[in-house]
């Protein structure tokens, strides 16, 4: 078939298959029967030279005239179909697709087309098929269509597409391109999250195993420092009795840091053979704070069974100071002087109280007493502890002023014993009275 239909991209009106203009009868100036047959074998002789020239309008002019005169109106609808494929318009291509298929089916019709060799409904619906292609932008699909048509109009269109295929080709390479970059990007980002998540997980991993050592380590380190300290630390003796002076738990005094803390040496002031109460010898450290009597009471207080308590004693030597009940009654204080006080409290080191001090110690206001005189150590005389060399302790060293719990004669201020062994309570150099801690000792925990 190497009829062709020229050219069909002409005409940009898309005429539907009903709006057709054909004649329900025939013209009366065709006269007999004959002359309708005539006319009929002339416009059909006629098509293909109309159809090569694109007068396709003469054409259905002709077949319109002759109404249903034979296959009449099948060509006339034929050739208004090819009119239709002329446009670029979708909805004239979609019309054409569906008249084609009811042409197709008269196979006289057909017959009719192949004898005349006209292009087949067939080869329309192929080109139309490849039209709608062409108008989507699907121009190589298009164009395979194109060129399995034998028909010039087709090949014309194959030959008008290829830069379009090209231009399709390059932008499908370009997209498949930026695809295969995205892809790869994504593959490179999930590689590389992946790896991320590795790396983490493995520091995790590592850190995890570093705590673990080092808490490891750490418990290794608290184990042996315990077992030093429980292995250094101060055995009470068998039996003690008031007077007798024990070591127990250790403190700087010598100012040398390089031998460690020395044992701490208490005076017994009181036992009943399981517990004794006990007072340390020397005036151990300063520690003072300015203010009203209850702030530094509450300070002291901290100090002793906060710092104090816990760098003097192991864990073992702790466990056997007990908690003691601090009577803080106005029967403890100085007759005559504040009864300012803070009520009873439970502590395991604490001052003495003026009322504990005169009973172990015969303190009085009035009296030098010499037992009541304490000195002491280097290390707190480095602290700003001052003594007084006019009255020494019962070893001959100088005393220093020592601190008492109970309140002074005046609201505000706390009772302290002298250096000479008596009570007062006002001083211009709080900070060089010294600290002597008091506690009851559990001697049978320590057997």
């Amino acid at each position: 078939m190497k009829h062709v239909i020229r050219p069909l991209l002409s005409v940009l009106l898309a005429l539907t298959l009903a709006a057709v203009p054909m004649a329900v009868s025939p013209p009366s100036a065709f006269g007999a029967e004959t002359n309708y047959d005539q006319q009929y074998e002339l416009a059909i002789g006629l098509l293909q030279d109309l159809m090569n020239t694109g007068k396709l309008r003469e054409a259905a002019q002709l077949f319109g005239e002759l109404g249903a005169h034979k296959l009449s109106r099948y060509f006339a609808y034929y050739v208004d179909t090819v009119i239709q494929l002329q446009s670029d318009d979708a909805e004239a291509i979609g019309r054409c697709l569906d008249s084609l298929p009811y042409l197709a089916k008269n196979r006289a019709f057909t017959d009719q087309l192949a004898e005349r060799q006209l292009p087949s409904c067939a080869a329309l619906e192929s080109y139309a098929k490849a039209k709608r292609l062409e108008l989507d932008r699907r121009y190589a699909e298009a164009q395979a269509i194109y060129e399995s048509l034998e028909i010039l109009d087709a090949i014309d269109r194959t030959i008008a597409l290829i830069p379009l295929v090209r231009e399709e080709q390059a932008e499908a390479a370009r997209k498949a391109a930026e695809e295969a970059a995205a892809e790869a990007a994504r593959r490179a980002a999930e590689e590389a999250e992946r790896a991320e998540a590795e790396r983490q997980a493995a520091e995790e991993a590592a850190r995890a195993e570093a705590e673990r050592q080092a808490a490891e380590e750490a418990a290794r380190q608290e184990a042996e420092r315990r077992a030093a300290e429980e292995a250094a630390a101060v055995r009470l003796p068998e039996s003690v009795r008031v007077g007798d002076i024990i070591a127990f738990g250790r403190y700087e005094q010598d100012c040398n840091a390089e031998n460690g803390p020395e044992p701490i040496e208490w005076l017994v002031l009181d036992t009943n053979g399981i517990t004794c109460l006990v007072l340390s010898l020397y005036g151990l450290d300063s520690f003072y704070e300015k203010g009203p009597y209850s702030s530094y009471r509450r300070v002291d207080r901290n100090w002793l069974n906060g710092t104090f308590l816990t760098s003097a004693f192991t864990d073992g030597e702790q466990r056997m100071i007990l908690e003691t009940l601090v009577d803080n009654g106005a029967d403890q204080g100085v007759p005559g002087w504040s009864t300012s006080w803070q009520g009873s409290v439970k502590e395991r080191l604490f001052l003495l109280s003026y009322a504990q001090a005169t009973s172990y110690l015969g303190v009085s206001v009035d009296r030098s007493v010499k037992q009541a005189r304490a000195g002491t150590t280097a290390y707190a005389s480095l602290r700003g502890i001052r003594t007084d060399s006019q009255y020494t302790t019962n070893n001959g060293s100088p005393a220093c002023a020592w601190w008492l719990r109970s309140p002074g004669r005046v609201e505000g201020y706390t009772a302290f014993v002298k250096a000479e062994g008596t009570v007062g309570y006002y001083t211009e150099a709080p900070q060089t009275i010294a600290v002597r801690p008091a506690m009851r000792i559990n001697l049978a925990a320590g057997k």
